[in-house]
């Protein structure tokens, strides 16, 4: 379970420097619902199979 939250995470932090900040899911997991649950992630507005990490800057329905 550690080892699958590492990966997510580490896959939000790299696709947060690229242009796409979204990241495709293979599955719904309790990590992703957790990372959404504490704000943060969000999922895509148009498609619940992308998460990008939250700017802390920002809340999450700024978008």
């Amino acid at each position: 379970m550690a080892r699958d939250f590492m990966e997510v995470l580490e896959s939000l932090m790299n696709a947060s420097l690229e242009n796409d900040p979204y990241i495709p899911m293979k599955q719904d997991t309790a990590i992703v619902r957790f990372l959404v649950r504490a704000k943060v992630a969000a999922f895509h507005p148009k498609d619940a199979r992308r998460l990008r990490l939250v700017d802390f800057g920002s809340s999450v329905e700024d978008g």
